[in-house]
């Protein structure tokens, strides 16, 4: 256990529980062996934690968009719809994700709650993941076309194809994707460019919406 390998403050066993609780012990084992220890390299789990990671949150409006990637340099926003249904598949795999990946935070909002935003960022295909990185969104990941173009993608899948964009620490090779169908694809992805994305209100990814 490392409350017995290590010295730390009473306040640092209290966050180290935190972190126990929401991240993945071979993980959280992996980035303290790594960093050498708690000590000094201690600090990047309490910032984390004070800025939501670790948990998959639904924020109220698009206000709050601004203000949560501004505060975090890796997140990943679910733009979502509670009619289609290839949304609530994508929240199974998220929620798991968040709880792995504590160096990268997890949202979604509510397209109807924030139209500015879905018209600033383009997005007319739900589901939408916006990848944002150093506060500009740096790649989406549209329906799922890069997750293999099946309802039943693993979270594998989803995981490796946010490595790709690095949103968060991928450990298995980028070049090898968890499903055979994509392999003739590498790291280039199908994706929508602004001016093709379809509609002019929000489709859905989804064949029974």
């Amino acid at each position: 256990m490392f409350e017995d390998t290590f010295k730390i403050s009473p306040i640092s066993v209290l966050i180290y529980s935190q972190v126990k609780e929401r991240y993945a012990q071979d993980r959280f084992s992996e980035f303290v062996w790594l960093n050498g220890g708690l000590g000094s390299h201690w600090f990047p789990f309490q910032e984390w934690l004070s800025k939501g990671h670790g948990e998959y949150r639904e924020i109220p409006s698009e206000r709050d968009f601004f203000q949560e990637v501004k505060e975090s340099k890796k997140v990943v926003c679910h733009f979502y719809r509670d009619s289609t249904f290839r949304c609530k598949i994508l929240d199974r795999h998220l929620v798991i994700l968040s709880k792995k990946h504590l160096e990268t935070k997890f949202l979604k909002l509510n397209v109807e709650k924030a139209p500015f935003l879905c018209e600033r960022l383009h997005i007319k295909v739900i589901p939408t993941l916006a990848l944002v990185k150093d506060g500009k969104t740096q790649d989406y990941v549209v329906g799922f076309t890069d997750l293999g173009n099946t309802d039943d993608f693993t979270t594998e899948t989803l995981e490796w194809r946010l490595g790709c964009s690095d949103i968060l620490n991928y450990s298995g090779n980028l070049m090898e994707p968890p499903f055979q169908s994509q392999k003739k694809f590498g790291t280039n992805f199908t994706k929508l460019e602004k001016k093709t994305i379809r509609g002019k209100k929000y489709d859905s990814d989804s064949d029974d919406d």
